[in-house]
């Protein structure tokens, strides 16, 4: 997907996230059909689909009470960190809303206070993913100064392990659902599509009203 991405800004096209994860799927389940049954794999793709889609869809829909001046005026100054915030907000709703069935199915229970805790992990993954990519690119020149530039990859990554384990020890953590059948999945899938499908429409509608097209 950051390969689709970058040859998309070589060649000036758009980049649509939701085409680039099709076609890594493509590409992956070409060299191993297997995977497609991979918790990792199946984490992955839902958690890029809850992104593409279920955290899109509330955004539009929360933008769409505010008209666009109003939208403009508020990405700056305190207001600006407030939908900074709500973007991150939207952002860990979105991912455990469509990742929960996966949770349940694989794990046999849901771990309540995981949308508080994305808030801090979706804060500091940039960083975690800059100085990888920074370290993994120095080291090709010089091994010693690519294994100092991990260390604090290596902190993050133990601080967000700390905070895992400090959020399982609250009370009530852990909401014990067993394994779900297949058709409580897709039943949860189906009544999501149609909330959002819902929204989405809404949102529109309102934006169409206020003149926001």
């Amino acid at each position: 997907m950051l390969l689709v991405s970058l040859l998309a800004d070589v060649l000036g096209r758009a980049y649509d996230m939701l085409s680039a994860l099709a076609l890594s799927c493509i590409v992956i389940l070409w060299v191993n059909p297997f995977l497609i049954g991979y918790s990792g794999f199946l984490f992955s793709v839902t958690a890029v689909l809850g992104v593409g889609i279920t955290v899109q869809v509330l955004t539009d829909w929360c933008e769409s009470f505010c008209p666009r001046e109003e939208a403009e005026e508020k990405t700056a100054g305190p207001s600006g960190l407030r939908e900074r915030f709500l973007a991150s907000l939207l952002g860990s709703l979105g991912i455990q809303l469509t990742t929960l069935p996966l949770v349940a199915r694989f794990y046999c229970e849901i771990p309540v206070y995981a949308m508080l805790l994305n808030l801090f992990v979706l804060a500091l993954v940039k960083y975690v993913v800059v100085l990888g990519a920074l370290a993994a690119a120095v080291g090709l020149f010089c091994v010693p100064a690519g294994t100092l530039l991990l260390y604090p990859c290596s902190g993050l990554l133990t601080l967000y392990e700390e905070a895992c384990q400090r959020s399982l020890a609250l009370p009530g953590a852990r909401m014990i659902t067993g394994c779900p059948e297949g058709w409580r999945i897709m039943a949860y899938y189906a009544v999501l599509g149609f909330v959002l499908f819902v929204m989405k429409r809404r949102a529109m509608a309102r934006r169409s009203r206020r003149g926001m097209f």
